[in-house]
């Protein structure tokens, strides 16, 4: 068996609490990695998901760290497909939430960010995290392991 924890960094682009509206995630630095994932946690619904009453989930990158994020394009992505806002998952219906859902990145910008659209009506909202996973380190162990 090989060990996979000190060869990746987790950071949260967007925490995981309860949403009631529309968020985008901190932009996320991948300097220092050759491989990007985007994870997307989502709990219990706290609404009755449908055609009206969902949210989705997706990808955006950027030159800078804070400004000028887009929507990512097939081109940039592994093991799925985005709409034109960078969408990887729309979650409407039951069976879509208490779920984990991963995208590959593959992109040239060197920041990237989570984001949650919302339509419809969520006055309860639901547990969303986008976590991005950073793998293949130019330089490991990485700096975020068990204890630090």
């Amino acid at each position: 068996m090989k060990d996979l924890a000190q060869n990746v960094k987790v950071d949260h682009s967007l925490s995981a609490v309860v949403k009631t509206a529309s968020a985008n995630g901190t932009g996320i630095d991948t300097k220092g990695f050759q491989s990007v994932t985007i994870i997307a946690d989502v709990g219990a619904a706290g609404i009755t998901l449908n055609g009206t009453n969902k949210f989705s989930v997706g990808l955006e990158d950027s030159d800078a760290p804070a400004s000028g994020f887009a929507a990512v394009g097939n081109a940039s992505v592994t093991g799925g497909t985005v709409d034109g806002s960078g969408h990887f998952q729309v979650v409407d219906a039951p069976a879509h939430a208490a779920q984990a859902y991963k995208l590959g990145y593959v992109g040239g910008k060197r920041y990237v960010r989570g984001i949650v659209t919302h339509a419809g009506t969520h006055s309860t909202g639901t547990i969303v995290g986008l976590s991005i996973v950073l793998g293949d380190p130019l330089s490991a162990p990485t700096s975020n392991q068990a204890n630090d």
